[in-house]
């Protein structure tokens, strides 16, 4: 781990935990429990490319600064991306069509966003 829960920053309180990945990317990221996609941001500052993982019970995962996803979630967010004309995306997803069951790959680790080096963000909500 390279950051903790609760660290103070001079923009606030950090508020996950920032996961060491070898200083490389495109490590496989994995559901944390049983779920859906409910929420997909990309952009080039603060968490860069994320999703936001709603759990059956009802929390919420974040996982942030990743590189890819599966090429099914790639794809409707390169025909969302098209769509706004934009790389900025802020999308919400139904509860159907993306789920997951615990220990899916939902992503790859990366270094997007406001990032000193490849780690995953992970927060629950």
């Amino acid at each position: 781990m390279s950051s903790n829960f609760g660290e103070f920053r001079t923009t606030g309180y950090h508020l996950g935990v920032d996961i060491k990945t070898k200083g490389t990317t495109g490590h496989p990221v994995y559901a944390v429990g049983d779920g859906f996609i409910s929420r997909i941001v990309t952009n080039f500052s603060g968490f860069g490319r994320a999703i936001y993982f709603t759990l059956d019970d009802g929390q919420t995962a974040v996982y942030a600064h990743l590189s890819k996803f599966p090429p099914r979630l790639e794809d409707r967010l390169k025909a969302e991306q098209k769509a706004q004309q934009s790389y900025f995306t802020n999308f919400y997803l139904s509860s159907g069509e993306f789920r997951f069951a615990k220990g899916d790959v939902i992503a790859y680790s990366g270094n997007t966003g406001f990032s000193f080096g490849p780690h995953l963000h992970f927060e629950i909500r």
